[in-house]
């Protein structure tokens, strides 16, 4: 495996050099301009029957959408729409020699004079980054600014701020993201010296192994976790050395795994009621990959009786503490009878079902329902708590506009204005909030409301009669004229279902839309606001709502990520 790490590293290396025969650090005095021979420009276009990705795969890499043109509003009291910006190209070479002699010569020529070791250089990347960030009126000069950034914080061994000025670059320019993060990543392995910094190195590479796993890019997955390999032997962590050669481990049998499911993914893409395929399929994506959104409607048509009745049980839908422990009861059961990786992950869903009813259990029954959830916590260490916030639901009393009811364990709405309900649950400092819908009827939004920092906010998909995606609002204003708008000219199919994720984080906001990053916002939240339209009785819930739309919510649920949530029940909360 050294072996393998040392040569992917040459070789991207060597990759690097040939892109170009000149220096590339700003402490070259023939430094020259990066030739952008490796920029293959991905636009991200709105999500149609042909284009969108499987529901629930986030994706790997975050690159901001492209914007068709914006056709005009069919609501005369909304003046038309602003057009947003596209990512820009890579500047030229001849502009950045431009923008690099002013910097070099003039604008910080005492800074890069002086910065002669690695914590001189860490505060220049830094300084750099700062000015990067605050420059939008010179897309040359920030180019130049970020990239030079990005080799001091390499050279001087600092992930973090390289990380920030790769995803800079993401942003705001047509860059290959995935190949230059994968760079990135194998340029940090052979600088990072301080065991923080190799922890952190560690963590982002099977982080981002991870995303590649859920597209099946699983070479890239592989590439990453050698990389990781390395980085965590140089830390001299046996913990951390384990946990990666663990993940190493558990990506080639997923690989194995995915290759012998091949066929029956094919199979279901011609045949897609064959018994047999589903099964095979059903069983990698649930037991395997732990998509269970995608494997469960697979099992209930596939030709395992027992599987086959067990999923349809869960997709009519549990209600009452007692069915869901039934549950929970049935998958450890079922887990039970499989062996490994399969065996965890069966573990991993039916406890899900007893963190749901432990609440409302006492005496022997909730006695076995901590030991599994304890059982389970033991496999990989406590991951995050998956709160279903459509359990929390009472309709008559969380109905803030419209009539709300629940049909076969999905939330649905009406087809009046700006309904809404809210959940009775406070989120944590950083979370992800996940809904899988479908848009029955109608032409307009279907919208979640998060709250973070004491502010209240929405992901809006498919406003202004189909057009617009954005967050709501940004400065008071709407997505058709802040700059998280991305408009197309049809967003949702009616009939078709989709999953969205908004991933709220203390530094800002992401929304993916069928795991392509759609928008995203750099915030502490105090420009973040909802008009009471949209607003909730609480600023400090969750909720979703519908404009002239019904909508049938399958799925709607948080991923803590930082810190604890809770329900009003546990913090004393009542609504005004």
């Amino acid at each position: 495996m050294k072996q393998i790490a040392l040569f992917l590293l040459v070789l991207l290396a060597l990759q690097s050099a040939a892109l170009s025969d000149v220096p590339t650090s700003i402490f070259d005095d023939d430094w020259k301009p990066y030739a952008p021979q490796h920029v293959e420009p991905q636009p991200l276009v709105a999500p149609t029957p042909s284009s969108v990705s499987t529901p629930g795969t986030p994706a790997p890499t975050p690159t901001p959408p492209l914007d068709p043109a914006v056709a005009p509003s069919p609501k005369p009291a909304v003046p038309p729409p602003a057009p947003v910006a596209a990512r820009l190209a890579v500047p030229t070479a001849a502009a950045q020699a431009n923008s690099w002699k002013l910097i070099k010569t003039d604008l910080y020529k005492d800074d890069i004079a002086n910065a002669k070791t690695p914590a001189l250089k860490v505060e220049l990347a830094g300084k750099l980054l700062a000015v990067a960030q605050d420059t939008n009126k010179d897309p040359v000069g920030k180019y130049v600014l970020l990239a030079q950034a990005k080799e001091l914080a390499i050279s001087s061994g600092d992930p973090p701020t390289a990380f920030k000025c790769l995803d800079e670059l993401g942003q705001t320019y047509d860059i290959n993201y995935p190949v230059m993060k994968l760079e990135l990543f194998a340029a940090l392995a052979k600088t990072v010296s301080t065991p923080a910094d190799c922890k952190t190195l560690v963590e982002g590479l099977n982080r981002w192994a991870e995303a590649q796993l859920r597209s099946d890019r699983y070479d890239a997955a592989k590439k990453a976790c050698d990389i990781a390999q390395a980085a965590a032997r140089t830390s001299k962590d046996k913990a951390l050395v384990n946990q990666t050669a663990l993940h190493e481990k558990q990506i080639a049998e997923i690989e194995a795994a995915y290759a012998s499911s091949k066929p029956a993914i094919l199979t279901l893409a011609s045949r897609s009621a064959d018994p047999a395929a589903n099964l095979a399929a059903g069983r990698f994506y649930c037991f395997i990959k732990g998509d269970w959104d995608k494997g469960l409607p697979m099992l209930a048509l596939g030709s395992d009786v027992g599987l086959k009745a067990l999923a349809a049980k869960e997709l009519a839908g549990v209600s009452g503490t007692g069915g869901q422990v039934a549950l929970g009861d049935a998958w450890w059961d079922v887990g039970e009878t499989e062996k490994g990786m399969e065996r965890d992950r069966i573990r991993e869903h039916g406890a899900r079902w007893y963190d749901e009813a432990i609440s409302s259990l006492g005496g022997l029954a909730r006695a076995k329902a901590e030991k599994r959830l304890k059982d389970v916590e033991a496999i990989a260490g406590r991951g995050p708590r998956v709160v279903n916030l459509i359990s929390l639901v009472d309709v008559q009393r969380d109905a803030v506009k419209g009539t709300w009811v629940l049909a076969n364990g999905a939330l649905v709405s009406d087809s009046g204005g700006h309904s809404r309900i809210e959940f009775a649950y406070q989120p944590p400092d950083e979370y992800d909030f996940r809904i899988v819908f479908t848009r029955t009827e109608g032409p307009d939004s279907v919208n979640q409301i998060c709250a973070s920092q004491g502010r209240q906010f929405a992901w809006q998909m498919g406003g202004w009669s189909d057009t617009f995606c954005g967050f709501y609002e940004i400065g008071g204003l709407g997505p058709s004229k802040n700059l998280s708008g991305r408009s197309a000219a049809k967003w949702l199919e009616n009939g078709q279902e989709y999953t969205s994720i908004v991933k709220v984080r203390k530094t800002g906001v992401e929304a993916y839309l069928d795991g392509k990053l759609i928008s995203a916002w750099k915030t502490d939240f105090s420009d973040m606001g909802l008009n009471r339209e949209w607003a909730l009785r609480r600023n400090d819930v969750l909720g979703v709502g519908t404009y002239q739309s019904p909508t049938s919510f399958r799925t709607i649920e948080v991923i803590e990520i930082t810190g604890t949530g809770r329900t009003l029940t546990e913090i004393g909360g009542e609504r005004p």
